[in-house]
C-alpha cells in the first residue's frame, strides 16, 4: 500500500475501530475503497482500476449526500486526490484537493488552536498525530499539484512556524508514546528528522518557492526579490545535502522512503532556477543589477548541476524498479522532477548541439515509463516529452 511513502493513516487506529464497529460505517467503507485503488501492482485479470476508481467517487458522493462528514471522509478524498494526481487525471485531481482543504477547514484542523473544532478534542495521542498527519497530507499535495499550475492560489494555507511536524513513522505505528524531540516548520531542517517530516519540510519549502516565483513578486522591490531568491535557494542547497545524507545513511530502505522529499526537493530547486535563467523575462526593472546577475548566474549553475543530480537519481530509481518491481512502492512525487530536469536538458541539448547529453533524457524518460508501471503520470511525462499532446 502507499503507507510507507504517504502515512497518513494510523494503521493500529482502523484496525481497532473496524474490530469494533465492522464494516458498516459509511465513512470506514469510503475509505477503504480509496485504499484499495492504491494497491499496487494489481494484476487480477478481472480488476478494472477505472472502474475501481470510479465506484470509489460515486461512494465519495453518496457518503456527503448523506451529510456525513468525519476525518476518514477527508482521507478518503485525500486518496482519491492522490490517485488522481498519480495517475495524471486533471482537472478532477485540482479540484479534488480543494475539496480536501474545504472538508478539512469545516472540520476546523487546519488551526487547531485557533478556531472552533466540529468535534471534540481529542486525548489520544495516536489520533492528534493522525490529524496532523492528514492536514499535513493536504498540503504536500495542494503544493505538488500547484506545481504545474502558477500563480494559483494555494487551497490550504502555509503551515505556521510554530506547527509541528510529523514524528516517526515507526514509534507512530506501534501506538507508543515515547520522549522524542519535537520539530517544528521553523526548525533547522539540518536536525535529524524522519521521512514523511522531510516530505513535510519539502512541501514547505516548495511552497515558499511557488509562492516567491508568483504574482506577489510585484509587491517587492527588485533588491528584495532577488535576495529572497538568493535565500531559498540556499536554503533548498543545505536541505538537499541533509536528504543526500539521510538517504546514504539509511540504505537500503532509506531510498525509497526519502524519494517524495527528495522529489518535491528537486522540483522546488529546478522551479525556482529556471524563473531566473533569462533575463529577457524579468519585469521588475532590476535586470542588470548586481542582485539580478548573482541569481542569474546562480540559477545558470545550479540547473547543470542539479540535472546531473536527477539524472543520478533516475538511475537509482530504475535499479531498483527493475530489479524490485512487485516489492517497490514508489511515491508519484519522484515524476514530476524527473519531466522537469528532461525539459531543462532537451532546451540544453537543442541550444548547444551537445547531443551526448541525450543519454541523461533517456535515462530520465525510461524511470518515468518505470513509475509509468505504478503511476500513469510517469507515463503521460514520457509522452509529452516525445511531442504527444496528451
Amino acid at each position: 500500500m502507499i503507507h510507507p511513502v504517504f502515512p497518513i493513516v494510523s494503521k493500529r487506529t482502523l484496525y481497532q475501530q473496524i474490530s469494533s464497529e465492522g464494516y458498516h460505517s459509511p465513512d470506514i467503507i469510503l475509505l477503504l475503497q480509496s485504499m484499495e485503488i492504491l494497491l499496487p501492482n494489481r494484476s487480477e485479470p478481472f480488476v478494472d482500476p477505472q472502474a475501481q476508481y470510479r465506484k470509489a467517487k460515486r461512494c465519495l458522493h453518496l457518503v456527503e449526500d448523506q451529510g456525513i462528514i468525519s476525518m476518514r471522509v477527508l482521507q478518503a478524498t485525500l486518496l482519491l486526490s492522490l490517485y488522481e494526481a498519480g495517475h495524471g487525471i486533471f482537472p478532477a485531481a485540482f479540484l479534488s484537493i480543494g475539496h480536501c482543504a474545504r472538508i478539512g477547514h469545516a472540520i476546523g484542523i487546519h488551526d487547531r488552536r485557533g478556531v472552533s473544532q466540529m468535534f471534540p478534542s481529542t486525548m489520544s495521542w495516536t489520533a492528534t498525530e493522525e490529524i496532523r498527519r492528514t492536514w499535513w497530507g493536504v498540503i504536500i499535495l495542494d503544493r505538488f499539484i500547484n506545481i504545474g499550475l502558477p500563480d494559483r492560489p494555494f487551497a490550504s494555507v502555509d503551515a505556521c512556524p510554530e506547527d509541528l511536524l510529523p514524528m516517526d513513522e515507526a514509534l507512530w505505528d506501534l501506538g507508543e508514546q515515547t520522549i522524542v524531540p519535537s520539530l517544528a516548520v521553523c526548525s533547522s531542517t539540518d536536525l535529524p528528522a524522519p521521512p514523511f517530516a522531510r516530505t513535510c519540510q519539502a512541501a514547505h519549502l516548495l511552497s515558499r518557492v511557488l509562492s516567491h516565483i508568483g504574482t506577489n513578486h510585484c509587491k517587492k522591490s527588485p533588491e528584495q526579490y532577488y535576495s529572497e531568491a538568493l535565500q531559498l535557494h540556499g536554503i533548498l542547497s543545505s536541505f538537499k545535502l541533509v536528504l543526500d545524507q539521510e538517504v546514504k545513511s539509511e540504505e537500503p530502505n532509506g531510498f525509497l522512503v526519502y524519494s517524495p522529499a527528495q522529489g518535491l526537493c528537486f522540483s522546488a530547486i529546478i522551479a525556482l532556477c529556471d524563473n531566473y535563467t533569462c533575463a529577457d523575462l524579468d519585469d521588475l526593472s532590476g535586470v542588470g543589477t548586481p542582485e539580478q546577475l548573482k541569481m542569474q548566474e546562480t540559477a545558470l549553475n545550479t540547473l547543470h548541476e542539479i540535472g546531473a543530480s536527477v539524472w543520478q537519481f533516475a538511475s537509482h530509481l530504475s535499479h531498483l524498479l527493475e530489479s524490485q518491481r512487485s516489492e517497490i512502492i514508489i511515491s508519484p512525487f519522484a515524476a514530476q522532477c524527473l519531466y522537469a530536469a528532461s525539459t531543462q536538458y532537451q532546451w540544453y541539448i537543442e541550444e548547444t548541439g551537445k547531443v551526448e547529453l541525450k543519454a541523461a533524457v533517456n535515462s530520465l524518460k525510461h524511470a518515468l515509463w518505470l513509475i509509468g508501471n505504478s503511476w500513469k503520470v510517469g507515463e503521460k511525462y514520457c509522452r509529452i516529452l516525445e511531442g504527444e499532446r496528451v
